[in-house]
């Protein structure tokens, strides 16, 4: 995790959402996914998608709690910028700003680690 439950906030979210545990080596049928669709992707396209959540998620763990909480509640639980501000008592702009100085401290953590 990403250290969010350390903190006492009552604002916890978890940015890291874990694809499952089917180990990439055994021979497995594609799996349904949740609208009954096979999933297409071949085990390095898998393997390629772990490694770069695995990145993203220690680049995470270096930004500030701050930064940290409010890209996850924006990213992840899909709150916009007014209700994130409500909930942790600062004005919209300080939640705008937070989001993107985490941002551009996750893109220079990154850069060159990620691809697109």
């Amino acid at each position: 995790m990403l250290g969010l439950a350390d903190d006492p906030s009552p604002h916890r979210v978890s940015f890291y959402v874990p694809y499952g545990s089917p180990k990439i080596s055994q021979a497995q049928p594609p799996a349904e996914t949740e609208v009954g669709l096979v999933d297409s992707r071949t085990p390095a396209q898998i393997a390629i998608e772990r490694e770069r959540d695995v990145l993203v998620e220690q680049a995470m763990a270096q930004l500030p709690y701050d930064q940290r909480e409010i890209i996850a509640l924006h990213l992840q639980a899909g709150m916009k910028f007014r209700e994130i501000a409500i909930s942790l008592n600062v004005s919209i702009n300080t939640a705008q700003s937070r989001y993107r100085y985490g941002l551009q401290k996750l893109r220079s953590l990154l850069d060159g680690k990620v691809a697109p």
